[in-house]
């Protein structure tokens, strides 16, 4: 037996209106996007992202503000920052003055594993032997490959945590007068950090940067920070 031609008019809206329900509910529970191979909201929350964060090493201490912008692909940055040498060889006691840009590119081969190649640049000025009258002059140049996985916590937070690898090189030079002093290193360096995102905007992020190649304890730096997109 065959159903009137309204019944079936209404059976098919009934069923329409619960497929789109099903799909609107579905599109609600989505998980926060993260920027997820840096360990950061998304800047879909907001293309602008300003931070401070401070770094801790064996020989140095740092804190940096920072500024960065892009979609869910393209991004960049630029920091400036004040370091502090404890004396160490071969810095003398003093401070520094850094500054720092970046560029890089992410894509998602998973919905929740973002990979992102990314190279930078960071120089520093500082710090200077007030005795000798050396100051040294720092220009390092990086490029290498980070990934994250987003782990969600609700409907708006989340853990990120994210990895890198990068090759580093630094240029140092040490300058009195009209002498300079040369000294090169390139070292494998790896990076290990967990983002915390709270109302898809907010970002408490951890970590260690290390080297893999070199034994230089002074490599190695702690450090945290806490960011907000805006």
């Amino acid at each position: 037996m065959s159903l009137p031609a309204g019944r079936i008019g209404r059976v098919r809206a009934r069923r329409t209106s619960a497929l789109l329900i099903a799909l609107s509910a579905a599109a609600l529970a989505r998980p926060a996007a993260a920027q997820t191979c840096l360990g950061t909201a998304s800047f879909e929350a907001g293309h602008v992202q300003l931070g401070a964060r401070t770094a801790l090493a064996t020989a140095w201490s740092s804190g940096e503000l920072r500024l960065s912008a892009g979609t869910r692909g393209v991004f960049g940055g630029l920091s400036v920052a004040i370091d502090y040498f404890s004396g160490a060889f071969p810095y003398p006691e003093g401070y520094a003055l850094e500054g720092s840009g970046w560029v890089g590119y992410e894509v998602r081969p998973w919905e929740r594993l973002g990979v992102c190649p990314i190279a930078g640049y960071r120089g520093q000025f500082g710090p200077r032997d007030l005795s000798s009258g050396i100051t040294t002059v720092r220009n390092r140049y990086s490029a290498g490959l980070a990934a994250g996985r987003w782990l969600p916590l609700g409907r708006a937070n989340g853990l990120v945590p994210a990895v890198s690898v990068s090759v580093e090189h630094d240029a140092d030079s040490f300058e009195q007068d009209l002498n300079v002093v040369h000294d090169n290193l390139t070292f494998l360096r790896g990076e290990i950090d967990v983002g915390l995102v709270l109302w898809r905007r907010w970002t408490l992020r951890p970590g260690v940067a290390f080297p893999l190649t070199s034994r230089d304890r002074r490599l190695t730096a702690w450090f945290a920070g806490v960011l907000v997109n805006l």
